[in-house]
């Protein structure tokens, strides 16, 4: 896989630090006093603060590719958008364009940033995995702004009080045509076919497990975008028999620590992983185990270091790259 990519290497073991640290602490209060405002709040304040910063600045394992230049911009590609913390992924299949997820309203502008960078004027479908506000939340601008032939969610997802369902009342409401999908379901979006693998049940405790899971294979590659599906659809899906092997992962739930467990990240085995984040928006987000991980597998990126967003495709030679999405050159 290519990649352009600059920055200082290293790696911090975040437990091995905090048992050196308890273990300094122990000698320090038995050989000579704290100053006062070293107390043990103090200290693991700090250490929290100081880990917040190397997870933002990205411990090593992300990459930041230089930009393409305009004419670069491939024929079929995957945008994975920065729009903080919430998910939004273009899809460019020739001159047709597909997305999954809006992001949240208040990232709608960056959204439509890259939408204008694809030169997009249309959307031949969108796909919900979820009702929850950053994967929903930008539907109604997006509605206003573009043209949007289908919408596609699952049968499978929350209800509101009234037992309706929910991403049914917003396409309702924004005259928007819908087809819900189940697993086993493919899309055909140009040609390229996406296929449902999930959600397989409901679960009434969080929507998060009823997160549409979808695979697609774009000029030879093979992408799973996952929503924000976490253990117990994980569970679900394996003990249905789903492959979650793949050359590039959506990574779960924003990477946070509730999602993608140890038998996921090995079944998939990712060349490159792409985590939806904006840790300063929820400092949970991208977390090190999670990133860590996936490190063994591949290359791991965090959409919040890009100025518009992660473009992958895949070359004349069929080699997996990943591009820095930005400002186009005039």
């Amino acid at each position: 896989m290519k990649s352009a990519s600059y920055g200082a290497s290293f790696s911090l073991e975040g437990r091995g630090v905090l048992l050196t640290i308890d273990k300094h602490m122990k000698n320090m209060c038995t050989k000579r006093p704290f100053p006062a405002f070293f107390t043990p709040s103090f200290l693991l304040a700090l250490i929290l603060l100081l880990s917040s910063v190397l997870i933002f600045t990205g411990c090593g394992d992300v990459k930041k590719p230089s930009a393409i230049k305009t004419d670069s911009v491939p024929e079929n590609c995957v945008l994975f958008v920065n729009v903080g913390y919430g998910d939004a992924t273009i899809i460019k299949i020739s001159d047709k364009y597909y997305l999954i997820d809006t992001g949240k309203s208040s990232a709608s502008s960056s959204l439509f940033a890259a939408l204008n960078w694809l030169e997009a004027d249309s959307l031949d479908g969108v796909f919900l995995t979820h009702t929850h506000s950053d994967h929903t939340g930008g539907l109604k601008k997006l509605a206003k702004s573009y043209n949007i032939k289908k919408l596609y969610f699952s049968e499978i997802s929350e209800r509101n009080k009234k037992g309706e369902h929910k991403l049914v009342n917003k396409a309702v409401k924004y005259s928007i045509p819908y087809q819900f999908l189940a697993a086993g379901d493919t899309v055909d979006c140009n040609g390229v076919i996406f296929e449902v693998l999930g959600p397989l049940k409901y679960n009434y405790t969080d929507d998060n497990d009823n997160s549409l899971v979808m695979r697609a294979v774009i000029e030879g590659v093979v992408y799973l975008f996952t929503g924000d599906m976490q253990f117990a659809e994980e569970n679900t899906l394996f003990d249905a028999g789903v492959v979650f092997s793949c050359d590039v992962l959506k990574v779960p739930n924003h990477g946070n620590q509730d999602a993608s467990s140890d038998k996921f990240m090995n079944a998939a085995a990712p060349k490159v992983s792409v985590i939806p984040a904006g840790i300063g928006d929820k400092p949970t987000s991208a977390s090190y185990r999670v990133r860590n991980a996936l490190s063994a597998y591949g290359d791991v990126y965090i959409t919040q270091n890009f100025d518009v967003g992660v473009l992958v495709y895949a070359d004349d030679s069929g080699e997996i790259i990943v591009a820095h999405a930005g400002e186009k050159e005039q």
